[in-house]
């Protein structure tokens, strides 16, 4: 959750170094990209929007009402050029990649961790009685996943392509898949992945 000016730059830098382009000239954040009709450069726009109306909610700088419904405004004209992508604020972590755009839709009550990968089709929502899903960082959502209720999903997993996943809390890495998801493979303890990383 963003709670400062600091925190908010993070965020867009750590969005903007997700966003994959080809040529230097198109950058996500240039005139030219968004002129052009670029994809990712409507993404970046959203990510941008999104995350200043995060930091005018949440830390309610002056006017912070009429800089929220602007950013609103714009995040919901960039949504509908993504595809009506769906994504609440204070719900995505930063650095999150997403290599096709196309409908994704996520509660506005769950917890999505930091640096991971979501493919288009993907749903993560709430059952009735409430219960939202956790997810941690640098995990993977194959196109068409569905993530409901309470789930508590741990770093560095995998979920599959299509797969409804209903119940999870292992606290482990883990890959998901079928319907509805079981846990298919246990990866490395994230305290063995982390210390492989340094």
């Amino acid at each position: 959750m963003i709670t400062s000016k600091a925190e908010r730059n993070k965020y867009i830098e750590e969005d903007l170094k997700a966003i994959t382009f080809k040529y230097k000239l198109f950058k996500p954040q240039s005139i030219l990209a968004f002129f052009f009709q670029y994809q990712y450069a409507f993404l970046y726009r959203y990510l941008y929007h999104l995350r200043n109306a995060e930091y005018t909610y949440n830390c309610k700088p002056p006017l912070w009402k009429i800089r929220y419904f602007f950013h609103s405004w714009r995040m919901r004209v960039m949504a509908s050029k993504l595809g009506n992508i769906e994504i609440p604020i204070n719900t995505l972590g930063y650095g999150t990649h997403f290599p096709h755009i196309g409908k994704i839709i996520i509660n506005k009550d769950a917890s999505i961790g930091n640096f991971c990968t979501i493919y288009p089709e993907v749903c993560i929502g709430k059952k009735e009685n409430g219960e939202v899903p956790k997810i941690g960082n640098h995990y993977y959502i194959g196109i068409g996943a569905k993530i409901i209720g309470k789930v508590i999903v741990p770093d560095n997993s995998i979920i599959a392509p299509n797969a409804v996943v209903i119940k999870c809390s292992e606290c482990n890495s883990v890959v998901l898949g079928g319907v509805p998801a079981k846990i298919l493979k246990v990866l490395m303890p994230i305290s063995q992945h982390n210390d492989k990383s340094r």
